[in-house]
C-alpha cells in the first residue's frame, strides 16, 4: 500500500469513527432527555423498576393528569403531563397529615387492588391510565395477602411475590401515581408471628424502590382485633428500621388494631427515629366488623394527634351504615386532610369489590370499564370525581 493510500484510509477511518461517535453521543443525549429506560425501551418488564422524577414546577397545580406547558432551560416550551407525582413529588408527614415536596397539604386518594397473586394479569395492562384521568385518583395500593394461599408466608416464593410487586409498582409509576405496598396480615392475625419474613421483604423492596420517591410502605394491615398494640408497636419498630436503612425519608403506614387495642397508638405512639414520617392506618371494614363506627375511630385518632390513613374505604355495604354517612365521612376526611384508598379493584364476590362478580374475568381484565361496575364501584368513582369537580 502506498503512503498516499495509507493516508487516505486513515482519513476515511477517522471520518467514519467520528460519525459513529457523534451518533452514539446523540442517541445517549436523546435517551437522557426523553427519560427512556431499559425497561421502557423493550427489555423485560421485570428487569428493573420503572423510575420517574417530579419535573412539574410548584406553580402548576393539577392532580387530574391534565397537560400543561413547561419551559426548559433552553427557553423552548414543551407539553408534559402533570401527573400527581410529577406535580407534588415525594411526600412526608407533618402534623396531622401529609404534605408534598413543596410543603403543601396533600391527600392520598386512591384505589386498592385485591391480592396481587390473584389478579396479577391486569397489573401488566394499560388499565391504570384511567385511574387518574377518569377517577381523579392519585395512588394505587397494592395488596399482598401474606397468609392466604399464594402469600409470602404460605405458598409463594419470595421471587414470585417480588415479581408481582414490581408489576404493580411499575403500573402505578408509568402513570405518575403513588404506589403503596401493603403487607396484609389478615390470616396471620398477629404481625409479630412473621416479623422475620416482613423484615426481609421490606428490606428488599425499600432497597429497590427507595430512590423513586413515589413508593410508600404499609407494613401491616388488618391484624386481629385481639392483638394488643404493644405487639404491633414492637413489629413496627423492627420493620421500619429495616426500611429506613435503605429509604430514610419514605412514608410508612402502620396499621392499628381494632377493638380494645384501638386506643393504644394514641396512648403510646411510636417514638424516636422510627416515628418520623409515619401514618397510622385504620382499616374501615375492620372497624365496622369490630363494632366500631369509622367516624368514632377516625375522630379519636385525629383528636389524639395521630396522622391517619384509611384503607379500603368503600360504600355503605362494605364500610359504613348508610350512603349518607359515607358521603359525610368523605367530606370529613377531605376537611381533615385524611388520606384513603377505595376498593378493591376486583370482581370477587364481596361487598368491597368495585366490579360485578365475574364481569372482568376475561383476558382483557378491563377493570375500569364502567359497564362492569357494581353499586360500590359506581359510588366510589362518583365520590372521587365529585370532590375534584370532575362531575
Amino acid at each position: 500500500m502506498s503512503r498516499h493510500e495509507s493516508t487516505t484510509f486513515r482519513i476515511r477511518d477517522l471520518f467514519y469513527g467520528s460519525v459513529i461517535a457523534i451518533s452514539v453521543a446523540c442517541t445517549a443525549s436523546l435517551i437522557s432527555l426523553t427519560g427512556i429506560t431499559g425497561a421502557q425501551a423493550g427489555s423485560p418488564a421485570l428487569a428493573a423498576p420503572v423510575s420517574i422524577s417530579p419535573a412539574v414546577p410548584r406553580s402548576v397545580a393539577s392532580t387530574s393528569g391534565a397537560t400543561v406547558a413547561s419551559t426548559a432551560s433552553s427557553g423552548t416550551s414543551e407539553s408534559v403531563v402533570a401527573t400527581p407525582f410529577a406535580t407534588h413529588g415525594a411526600l412526608s408527614v407533618q402534623g396531622s397529615g401529609l404534605v408534598d415536596a413543596h410543603g403543601e397539604p396533600f391527600q392520598l386518594r386512591g384505589l386498592t387492588s385485591h391480592g396481587l397473586l390473584w389478579i396479577e394479569d391486569y397489573m401488566k395492562g394499560p388499565a391504570f391510565a384511567q385511574e387518574q384521568s377518569d377517577w381523579g385518583a392519585n395512588s394505587l395500593r397494592l395488596e399482598l395477602y401474606t397468609g392466604q394461599y399464594g402469600g409470602q408466608v404460605n405458598g409463594a416464593t419470595t421471587s414470585e411475590m417480588l415479581d408481582q410487586v414490581n408489576d404493580g409498582v411499575n403500573a402505578a409509576t408509568r402513570e405518575g401515581l403513588y404506589a403503596i405496598i401493603d403487607w396484609h396480615v389478615l390470616n396471620n392475625e398477629n404481625p409479630l408471628s412473621n416479623v422475620d419474613e416482613a423484615r426481609e421483604f421490606f428490606s428488599t423492596v425499600s432497597e429497590r424502590y427507595g430512590a423513586q420517591g413515589n413508593v410508600l410502605y404499609e407494613i401491616c394491615n388488618e391484624s386481629s382485633s385481639s392483638v394488643p398494640w404493644s405487639h404491633v408497636r414492637a413489629y413496627a419498630e423492627d420493620v421500619i428500621s429495616a426500611i429506613r436503612a435503605n429509604d430514610p425519608d419514605a412514608v410508612v403506614i402502620v396499621g392499628t388494631p381494632a377493638g380494645e387495642g384501638a386506643l393504644g397508638p394514641i396512648e403510646r405512639p411510636l417514638g424516636g427515629a422510627v416515628s418520623e414520617n409515619v401514618l397510622y392506618g385504620i382499616d374501615s371494614s375492620q372497624g365496622v366488623s369490630a363494632g366500631e363506627g369509622l367516624d368514632e375511630r377516625l375522630n379519636a385518632a385525629i383528636e389524639g394527634g395521630l396522622p391517619v390513613y384509611v384503607s379500603e374505604f368503600g360504600n355503605a355495604e362494605s364500610a359504613l351504615a348508610t350512603e349518607d354517612e359515607g358521603t359525610g365521612w368523605l367530606a370529613h376526611a377531605d376537611e381533615a386532610n385524611v388520606s384513603f384508598a377505595c376498593g378493591s379493584l376486583s370482581d370477587r364476590d364481596e361487598a368491597a369489590a368495585l366490579a360485578q362478580h365475574g364481569s372482568i374475568a376475561s383476558a382483557e381484565r378491563d377493570v375500569f370499564d364502567s359497564t362492569n361496575f357494581n353499586d360500590s364501584g359506581s359510588w366510589d368513582r362518583a365520590c372521587l370525581r365529585d370532590s375534584l369537580g370532575l362531575v
